[in-house]
């Protein structure tokens, strides 16, 4: 059974002068975070302990763990209902890395089955699409995009890649960001990168490097450099990289990002700290305002693997204590 601790803590966050690149100056901003204490109960059946993937959608929240299938909750965390049949088996599930929403349609991978899971928001199983050999498995540990036409993943090349979905995964074209890996398993390791989209734009946030990166129609438009921000500057400082990480690095920066898409804000999950990495820091940045960082706090917990937050709800999976931590979130003078 999940319990949560009433504790109210606020963190002030006095933001850096550098403007990263676009002509906003930054102004003092102050985050207001409340952990809220859980109103649902969850049955010794419904204990989560491996999340990678969460989704906000209208009240819902939907959680994938990766060997124990998709649950939807309400956003008190009140158990709802399983989405599909837990399985391997036609219509099952069963390693689910990542999960995301098109329209009403939620696509959740199934990695024991090499598929695409397509089921209603309520539950209901719609189809199953098998994905070729061409796409990675590892692709699949970071958030995806889905569009009208396919899926657009990240690769073991550091590249993303769209592919259409009818029959069968079929490649359809991509980006380059680097050359190909000599080291194929150096390449499995650090070439991971989570994808989200904006607007008409898709951002690109590789796991092992301070910057976000901005396409649109498969042409690189923008580059927003974080490593004079915190915490990723002192990530930096702890693999001691003089600024930088190589592109076959095996430090990790970035844990898992996500946007709120009420008010248009990036949230990243990264790895922070000078003596030890603890995956436990959130930097929010404004999109409407050219990527404004808004300032950034560090959670109480050890390990977080992903969140979901929407209007003011945040949610974050602590995988020490194998919890879902809720969170009430204010930003002020936005």
């Amino acid at each position: 059974m999940i319990k949560f601790l009433n504790i109210i803590f606020i963190a002030t966050c006095l933001l850096s002068l550098n403007s990263c690149g676009n002509s906003n100056t930054p102004q003092k901003k102050k985050i207001n975070l409340q952990l809220e204490k859980a109103k649902g109960k969850f049955s010794d059946s419904l204990y989560v302990y491996d999340i990678r993937s969460m989704l906000i959608d209208e009240g819902s929240l939907y959680v994938a763990e990766y060997e124990n299938g998709i649950k939807l909750l309400d956003t008190d965390l009140n158990f709802k209902s399983n989405i599909g049949k837990l399985g391997e088996g036609p219509e099952e599930i069963f390693v689910t890395p990542q999960i995301q929403l098109f329209g009403d349609t939620l696509y959740a991978i199934s990695s024991n089955k090499r598929a695409f899971m397509k089921y209603s928001k309520a539950g209901e199983f719609i189809s199953e699409v098998k994905y070729d050999r061409d796409i990675y498995d590892t692709s699949f540990k970071y958030k995806f995009i889905v569009s009208d036409k396919g899926v657009f993943l990240n690769n073991k090349n550091l590249d993303f890649t769209f592919y259409k979905l009818s029959h069968q995964g079929m490649l359809m074209g991509g980006v380059a960001f680097s050359d190909s890996y000599d080291d194929i398993d150096k390449a499995y390791v650090t070439s991971g990168a989570h994808l989200l989209k904006f607007e008409d734009n898709i951002l690109h946030l590789s796991d092992n490097k301070a910057e976000i990166r901005v396409f649109n129609q498969n042409e690189e438009v923008k580059r927003i450099g974080l490593k004079d921000f915190k915490p990723f500057k002192e990530r930096l400082k702890f693999v001691k990289a003089g600024g930088e990480l190589g592109s076959t690095s095996y430090y990790n920066m970035i844990q898992d990002a996500y946007i709120d898409s009420a008010n248009d804000l990036l949230y990243i999950l990264s790895i922070a700290g000078v003596k030890s990495p603890r995956s436990n820091a959130i930097s929010i940045f404004d999109l409407n305002k050219d990527f404004q960082f808004l300032g950034s706090f560090n959670l109480k917990g050890d390990w977080y693997k992903t969140i979901a937050v929407e209007n003011g709800k945040f949610f974050v999976f602590n995988s020490v204590d194998s919890k879902i931590e809720k969170y009430n979130i204010e930003i002020e003078n936005m």
